[in-house]
C-alpha cells in the first residue's frame, strides 16, 4: 500500500502501519475525502490495525491483498 500511496501522491508514509495511524487523526466515514487513509481491525477488534486502505471517492476504497490492489464499495454488501 505504502507504493501505491507514493505513486499517487507522491508522499511517503512511515515504515510501518502502526506509526502511520498513530500519526493521523480519527474521522468519521462520512467525513472521508478522496487520498485519505482507512485503517481496519482484524476479526478479533481492538486497536491495533491489521490492514490499511486508501479511499478512493463514492464509497469505494483500494487495499493490497496478497499483492493486488483489491478496490472495494463500502455501500454493498459483501
Amino acid at each position: 500500500m505504502q507504493q501505491l500511496f507514493e505513486e499517487g501522491s507522491g508522499i511517503t508514509l512511515p515504515a510501518t502501519m502502526e506509526t502511520l495511524r498513530q500519526s493521523g487523526e480519527e474521522i468519521h466515514v462520512e467525513e472521508l475525502e478522496r487520498g485519505d487513509l482507512m485503517f481496519f481491525a482484524g476479526e478479533g477488534g481492538g486497536e491495533t490495525a491489521e490492514f490499511a486502505a486508501i479511499y478512493l471517492g463514492e464509497g469505494r476504497f483500494a487495499a493490497v491483498i496478497d499483492r493486488k490492489v483489491i478496490i472495494t464499495d463500502m455501500n454493498t454488501d459483501q
